[in-house]
């Protein structure tokens, strides 16, 4: 089987990348209802947050906890929260592929069968990004008001944003990729999905956490996924934006390592059983 490279296949099949975006997002437009009825509990999420904050601190008789206010902390977690569950996950199709035999098939085709994964769900996520954070930041102007805006916080935050996605696909790549060794990869969809929740920074921001755990929190990948970013957009922080673009990089890399040697592996487990 030929050897395809990511930078040299993703050059010369880019129009094909494009277009699998575009069905992507094509196939998510055909039914607004999904995202519009998402949206709703964008809203009511805003609103417990704001409630549940308001009286928190009120009952500690404090104005800030780990220097964020309530508005802040809304923002952050409206933020975090809208783009985690608008996020299509390629960890399905490719399992699916797997355990359907259809694998055998994708990799054969003019394209790395992982880009095209990752495209197609980006494009599948615009809508709900669009929709849920649209109705997101309306939701927090009219329950929290709103915070102070810095225009090279949310730039920054936004490449953030990009890099924790490549982490959050990369790292879905790979429980997707361990279909070849396990009949059911459901624990760890599991463990991912509440280290993300717990430590992502998607229940609490990591900044009301002690010293030490925020540390720690903010070194692992799950708080950089989508936390970091939108803990820059609100509370913007040069020198925690590059310390943050650092972390990403680092897992990234050491994700997608890993992720390359599985597909690796995968590639001579089909060209050893035929498909």
């Amino acid at each position: 089987m030929p050897k395809r490279g990511v930078k040299n296949s993703f050059f010369s099949h880019f129009g094909k990348y494009l277009a699998s975006m575009k069905i992507g997002f094509t196939s998510e437009t055909i039914y607004p209802a999904n995202y519009l009825s998402e949206s709703i509990l964008v809203v009511v999420r805003v609103a417990i947050m704001a409630a549940l904050y308001r009286i928190s601190l009120g009952y500690l008789d404090a104005s800030e906890v780990g220097n964020l206010n309530v508005a802040e902390i809304v923002w952050i977690l409206m933020i975090t929260e809208s783009v985690r569950y608008s996020v299509f996950s390629v960890a399905r199709p490719i399992q699916d592929a797997i355990q359907n035999g259809d694998f055998a098939y994708q990799i054969a085709r003019p394209y790395f069968y992982p880009l095209f994964l990752l495209t197609q769900s980006f494009g599948q996520s615009i809508p709900f990004l669009a929709v849920n954070l649209s109705v997101g930041i309306a939701a927090c102007f009219f329950f929290v008001g709103p915070f102070h805006f810095s225009l090279l916080g949310l730039g920054l935050g936004l490449i953030s944003l990009f890099f924790g996605y490549l982490l959050d696909s990369v790292i879905y790549l790979i429980i997707g990729l361990s279909a070849f060794w396990f009949e059911n990869n459901w624990p760890l969809w599991w463990i991912y999905g509440r280290a993300k929740f717990i430590l992502g920074g998607a229940m609490i921001p990591l900044a009301v956490f002690p010293p030490l755990l925020k540390k720690v929190a903010e070194l692992l990948p799950f708080s950089q996924t989508y936390y970091s970013a939108a803990l820059l957009i609100v509370k913007y922080d040069q020198a925690s934006f590059g310390r943050f673009f650092l972390i990403q990089l680092f897992w990234i890399s050491t994700f997608g390592l890993i992720a390359t040697i599985m597909f690796r592996k995968g590639l001579k487990h089909v060209a050893a059983n035929g498909g």
